[in-house]
């Protein structure tokens, strides 16, 4: 006959196991981009660089252009995006638009995908926290959706671009101070600019129009475009990374060279009105 003792103990493994298989593991770092990697090299090195200063990240991939039809793909591997509790997006945007999404569509399908509420959501998309008339910026739409302690705030340790964010090198232009790897570039908010770096911007603009993407007859731009129709899951965006990264890596550390100073992210938080 089992005694008292030995009958708790064994109702103590039991619940412990349960409390341990029933919590689900928060999953990695969560990076999403989608279909604006297209447009230029900026989101590829965005890319880059942060998966230089973040251990384990897990690239997702966003296809289609409004809440009906938006759905987030986990890019060749098997976490959870709902687990991630950073979540970092790398996209281009206007105010209220986030890639091919208007900033109301683009926050229901994070949403949907989402709906534990993360830790910490980083949008590095141009506008992003800009308001737009009579209404709310892109930001504060998708925060609003994980209500905060305070009206129109959020669960979210939120931050947000206000105008356009970008790379940098140097603190300040008196001297400037290049950086030599990507890793020790720093994200902000409307740096300002060398005279150099128009010249550099057009050289990267021109490149990614007329270079051809290895073992094709396409220009980076057309074979991005052509992968995008094929497979909006984003399966070759992995190795689209690695060779834009090989073909066009000093050229953009020459562009982050040649922007410097820069703003904060706006941010708001649980007791920080989303706006």
């Amino acid at each position: 006959m089992k005694t008292v003792a030995h009958r708790i103990i064994t109702g103590v493994i039991v619940l412990l196991s349960f409390f341990l298989y029933a919590t689900p593991a928060k999953a990695n770092p969560a990076i999403l981009m989608g279909p604006s990697i297209c447009d230029n090299q900026a989101d590829v090195f965005d890319y880059v660089w942060k998966t230089q200063n973040v251990s384990n990240t897990k690239l997702f991939f966003i296809s289609g252009n409004n809440q009906s039809n938006g759905k987030i793909h986990a890019v060749n591997h098997q976490d959870n995006f709902d687990n991630s509790q950073d979540v970092y997006i790398m996209l281009h945007g206007d105010t209220d638009v986030v890639s091919t999404f208007n900033g109301t569509d683009f926050a229901k399908v994070f949403f949907a995908n989402h709906q534990t509420a993360p830790k910490n959501v980083t949008m590095y998309v141009c506008k992003s926290g800009t308001i737009p008339p009579n209404g709310v910026s892109s930001m504060a739409k998708l925060a609003r959706l994980y209500p905060g302690q305070t009206l129109n705030s959020t669960k979210i340790n939120m931050t947000a671009a206000n105008g356009c964010p970008a790379l940098r090198g140097s603190q300040g232009n008196n001297p400037i101070q290049p950086i030599h790897n990507i890793a020790s570039a720093s994200y902000k908010v409307n740096p300002s600019q060398t005279s150099q770096y128009p010249s550099q911007l057009n050289l990267l603009l021109k490149g990614w129009a007329q270079d051809i993407y290895p073992q094709t007859n396409k220009t980076y731009e057309d074979y991005c475009e052509d992968q995008l129709i094929q497979d909006k899951t984003g399966r070759w965006v992995d190795k689209f990374i690695k060779e834009v990264n090989n073909k066009y890596d000093q050229e953009y550390l020459k562009l982050i060279n040649y922007n410097y100073g820069g703003n904060p992210f706006a941010n708001c938080g649980p007791q920080n009105q989303c706006n």
